[in-house]
């Protein structure tokens, strides 16, 4: 597999820089239409970087759009819940 000179094949970008690119993949499939794609974006970036998803402002502001437009995501939900963006339902057993 050929790769670019400047990228060296056996090094990882930090977790924070792909955390990066994935929220910003979330925002491009939001704004394209595709609500699943952005909302696994954002699980994914939670999986690997909770941080980046939880306190910076432009991956709040998506979670929140996704959590409100797609109730059914329920790993959107759960993160979202999670940092005080939209509230929990309650559960069946009284949670």
């Amino acid at each position: 597999m050929a790769t670019h000179p400047l990228i060296h094949p056996t090094r990882r970008e930090p977790l924070e820089h792909r955390a990066a690119h994935l929220v910003d993949t979330a925002g491009t499939h939001l704004a394209t239409g595709g609500l699943a794609a952005a909302g696994r974006a954002l699980v994914d970036t939670d999986r690997i970087a909770p941080a980046e998803v939880r306190c910076r402002p432009a991956a709040r502001t998506l979670l929140a759009d996704v959590a409100r437009r797609d109730p059914a995501a329920a790993d959107v939900a759960r993160i979202a819940a999670l940092v005080g963006l939209i509230r929990r339902a309650p559960s069946r057993d009284g949670d």
